[in-house]
């Protein structure tokens, strides 16, 4: 099969199996000059993990500045670093404008492998089913339950059964991963809030981040291999807040959809109908313990 022949039979299974709406979207392709169409720039302060907040017309706010040129955002980059933030800039092989356009398939990810690209198309085709409005928490960790939730049945379905074990590896990696990086950011975020002195903060903040890289480094094919090691070298506050972002709720959907009887039109309405709530009534329903951030449409890069 061809990338464009995959691509059109995952489209067509997105709406008959996942009830997901494509229209005219991904039907076109587009190849570009760089790895990544969009680049997404987070930024938090030096002893916080409350990123700082960009609003944009129309999609509302984001803990994010994403730009098409990597200049202007490393220059962007530089002016943040200069006033005392913290940054992470990571490229994003794809994003979504909500059904607004139609998006086209796009050089960045189409030779990627079959389960990243299921995954990826998706995510991107779910911020179309629901979306809510300036809260970042909830839309990303709705799509990105969509995304892995579908591309398991895509999968499975085909009978692709090595690239299914495949993506069970790599989910217990990632998880591996996030454990090890929420527990960073659990550590870091109680240094924070402590009454010890600023000083005080940046010893032990520095004894947290060296002794998280020790760990990935001691058994990194634990972690997701060596492909992560970028990631655990730039760690900083700005990079936790980006992953904070997208894989925080998702166990929140997985137990909507099976409380739904796993049926994705039951599990559509169901989130549709927590849109609708006050924010504290949502967020007790779907157990998260914070307010949830503003939003805007990229796709966070897939090395983090």
């Amino acid at each position: 099969e061809t990338e464009l022949e995959l691509s059109r039979q995952m489209l067509s299974f997105a709406e008959t199996e996942l009830f997901l709406e494509v229209d005219g979207r991904y039907r076109t392709y587009v190849a570009l000059d760089e790895p990544s169409v969009v680049w997404n720039l987070f930024a938090a302060p030096e002893l916080s993990l409350e990123p700082r907040i960009w609003c944009y017309p129309f999609v509302g706010c984001a803990p994010y500045r994403g730009y098409f040129k990597r200049s202007a955002a490393e220059r962007y980059q530089q002016k943040l670093e200069k006033a005392g933030y913290e940054t992470y800039l990571g490229g994003v092989a794809a994003y979504s404008t909500l059904g607004w356009f139609d998006d086209p398939l796009l050089s960045s990810f189409i030779y990627w492998p079959q389960a990243n690209l299921a995954d990826l198309l998706f995510h991107e085709l779910a911020h179309s089913r629901v979306w809510l409005r300036g809260d970042v928490a909830f839309n990303e960790a709705f799509a990105s339950f969509v995304g892995r939730r579908g591309m398991e049945q895509w999968l499975r379905q085909r009978g692709h059964d090595a690239e299914y074990q495949d993506f069970l590896a790599g989910k217990r990696s990632r998880a591996n991963l996030m454990l090890l990086l929420n527990a960073t950011r659990t550590a870091l975020q109680s240094i924070y809030r402590s009454d010890m002195a600023d000083a005080e903060k940046r010893v032990s903040k520095t004894e947290t981040l060296t002794a998280a890289r020790a760990c990935f480094s001691r058994d990194p094919a634990r972690y997701g291999g060596q492909r992560y090691a970028k990631i655990m070298s730039a760690l900083n506050n700005a990079l936790l807040v980006s992953i904070a972002t997208y894989d925080d709720h998702v166990p929140a959907f997985a137990e909507l959809f099976e409380q739904n009887d796993d049926s994705w039109p039951d599990f559509y309405r169901a989130v549709r109908e927590l849109t609708e709530l006050p924010e504290a009534a949502r967020l007790s329903l779907i157990h998260i313990s914070e307010p949830t951030r503003p939003v805007g449409i990229s796709r966070m890069p897939s090395s983090a």
